[in-house]
């Protein structure tokens, strides 16, 4: 199964008022319009065995399954499922987005507990810049948290 055939549906339901843009690959399978400059959009692209989530250009992150065992549709439908429940947190602004050419991008999830980013550099969540409440300096400037490459 085509997991972007799989995707769609499901995002066209959890999303309705997002503005989701549709495609066929090898281009993005899904866009979602950003609101703000610091997060201009969100691009998926269907990989086969795997789906890409793309911030801009700041940042992406690979969503796959290797748990033995499962079928395909197994495996599609928890790909899928892990893509949706990103997409929620992310627009809920529990997940910050960081980056800046030459220096790279990430992403950490706020609701996890997460801390990351790079010093110095802006990070937003979806609906406009971050605003730390309690940071703490130390957490913010080790660079700790989720890297560009999640899953890696």
């Amino acid at each position: 199964m085509v997991l972007s055939q799989l995707l769609l549906p499901v995002l066209r339901e959890r999303f309705p008022d997002r503005g989701l843009i549709s495609a066929e690959p090898p281009d993005s399978c899904a866009v979602f319009p950003g609101t703000h400059p610091g997060i201009r959009g969100v691009s998926i692209y269907d990989d086969g065995d795997e789906l890409t989530l793309c911030i801009d250009d700041l940042t992406h992150g690979h969503f796959a399954e290797y748990a033995e065992g499962l079928s395909d549709a197994e495996r599609a439908e928890r790909v899928v499922e892990s893509v949706a429940e990103f997409l929620d947190a992310l627009f809920t602004d529990q997940v910050a987005v960081w980056g800046q050419a030459n220096v790279g991008g990430g992403w950490y999830r706020i609701d996890l507990g997460g801390a990351g980013g790079h010093a110095g550099i802006q990070e937003f969540v979806w609906s406009g810049p971050l605003v730390q409440r309690h940071a703490q300096p130390a957490a913010a400037a080790d660079g700790g948290g989720m890297t560009a490459f999640p899953d890696s």
